[in-house]
């Protein structure tokens, strides 16, 4: 969606390829996290290239979640 996000080190675990991703803030402390949001909010988000936006659907919920779906579904 292209909209900014932030969050901890420890919640991007598994996603550190999309860490130099636009729109993206990384906070190590809670007054990091406090500034990426102002921040976040206070600015228009960044475009995306073509390749990173074919790339940003695999960390959407429903990628990630897909196959537990797909699993419930065949309950």
């Amino acid at each position: 969606s292209q909209k900014p996000i932030v969050a901890t080190p420890y919640a991007f675990r598994a996603f550190e390829d999309y860490l130099n991703y636009p729109n993206i803030y990384i906070a190590k402390s809670s007054q990091e996290f406090r500034r990426h949001i102002a921040t976040a909010l206070g600015e228009t988000p960044k475009k995306l290239s073509e390749p990173q936006m074919r790339n940003i659907e695999k960390v959407t919920w429903g990628y990630s979640l897909a196959a537990a779906i797909k699993g419930v579904k065949n309950l």
